[in-house]
């Protein structure tokens, strides 16, 4: 009796081992199923289990790819699953976007050369397009070829073009310091005038450069005495900036204005003293400057007249000069 009964006891060991073990094997079983089972199959190791579950709904089940990586390539996608994948595999930007999306189409190799069919508008600081003549005007500027630049004029070159910073041949022809060009082009109706991006002109540019030929020919040639740039400096006022003593004397010869500030609050006796040290240059210019009828009791923002300029920078020489003048 207790041999039968230390059998009975071994064999109820072994079945509760088994029901782990079944239930370990039905779970590898699901787990290497393609697809997820539509009803689970009763278990022999439980008796007791309902007959029937509650079927999952496909929507909340796990899918496939889940649940196992596919070795091979999976089912086509449905018509919309197609149109969100491509939409979000589309980059967001592209060269060869379409100008009806609203954005800016890139220039090609093929628009700048002016070959192919792409249509697009001058982007901001871009080169603008220039004739042949023009062209060849602003290359015989560059080279310092008055004969070619004439050239240029009588096959039609605009004289008031402007490249990307606004500059006309006249003002690249002041900028390169080349006064026999550019009075060439003055004498042939170029605007001494003409401002550029930076509010710079010809005329106002000779001044500050002492290209006293080329300013002789703008004042001739209609130039403004009153014309101001960005910072509303006139051509007096730039040339005493800096020490342009034959500059200076040959716009006193004109009605320019001697005490006219600039946005700074300072006048050209102003900026002698306080930016010419008391160098010889800047000397001359204060006589000459007084001479002319300058006013020394003019006030800076600060308060200081040419006095007090002179005095606070020790310039003995100076003070002694605005002095003498006064009396």
């Amino acid at each position: 009796m207790a041999l039968r009964h230390g059998h009975s006891t071994q064999m109820r060991g072994y079945a509760l081992l088994a029901l782990p073990l079944a239930a370990v094997i039905g779970a590898c079983t699901s787990c290497s199923s393609p697809v997820p089972q539509a009803a689970p199959v009763p278990s022999t190791a439980s008796s007791n289990a309902p007959t029937s579950l509650p079927v999952q709904s496909p929507a909340a089940a796990p899918s496939a790819p889940q649940l196992k990586k596919p070795s091979a390539p999976s089912a086509p996608a449905s018509a919309a699953t197609k149109t969100v994948t491509n939409t979000q595999a589309k980059p967001t930007s592209s060269p060869t976007t379409s100008a009806t999306q609203g954005d800016v189409t890139p220039l090609s190799s093929a628009a700048a050369s002016g070959s192919g069919s792409a249509s697009f508008k001058q982007l901001p600081g871009s080169a603008p397009v220039l004739s042949a003549s023009t062209t060849a005007l602003y290359a015989a500027v560059a080279d310092r070829d008055p004969k070619a630049a004439r050239k240029a004029l009588k096959a039609g070159a605009e004289l008031e073009a402007q490249d990307s910073r606004g500059n006309t041949p006249l003002m690249r022809a002041v900028l390169n310091r080349d006064q026999k060009l550019a009075k060439t082009l003055i004498n042939a109706g170029a605007q001494p005038d003409a401002k550029n991006s930076s509010q710079d002109s010809p005329f106002l540019k000779a001044s500050a450069f002492g290209l006293e030929e080329v300013l002789r020919s703008a004042l001739a040639h209609g130039a403004d005495v009153n014309n101001v740039d960005r910072l509303g400096s006139t051509a007096l006022f730039l040339a005493s900036e800096e020490g342009q003593v034959e500059s200076v004397r040959i716009l006193l010869q004109h009605d320019v204005p001697l005490d006219k500030v600039n946005d700074l609050g300072w006048s050209a006796l102003h900026v002698a003293i306080s930016l010419g040290q008391g160098s010889n240059n800047s000397l001359s210019i204060v006589r000459l400057l007084l001479a002319a009828g300058a006013n020394p009791h003019l006030s800076d923002p600060s308060g200081s007249n040419a006095f007090d300029l002179a005095e606070k920078r020790n310039l003995t020489q100076m003070l002694s000069t605005l002095r003498t003048s006064s009396k």
